[in-house]
């Protein structure tokens, strides 16, 4: 009698065990959504530099819906790359 309640405490143990470590694995898992794209606002410069060089080049732009479009208008200088300043223009693109 002392062995099955053994048991089965063993396996009650394991089931909880592996129930907290599936949710917390689902959890992980779940990638969180972007702010711009959770609030539907355009994304900030800062945002969108994300190896913080002081400017967006394509590669970056291309995370932003509609910005790789304006990229050529909005590239003043054509030197490949967005500066703050060139990327404040997009509200005034057409």
């Amino acid at each position: 009698m002392q062995l099955r309640q053994g048991i089965l405490l063993t396996v009650a143990s394991l089931f909880c065990a592996s129930a907290v470590l599936a949710q917390s694995t689902n959890h992980a898992a779940t990638p969180a959504p972007a702010a711009a794209a959770t609030t539907g606002k355009a994304a900030t410069f800062k945002d969108l530099d994300k190896n913080s060089d002081g400017y967006i080049n394509r590669t970056e732009a291309a995370s932003s819906n509609g910005l790789v479009a304006m990229f050529p208008d909005l590239d003043a200088n054509k030197d490949g790359k967005l500066s703050s300043q060139e990327y404040a223009k997009r509200a005034q693109h057409p």
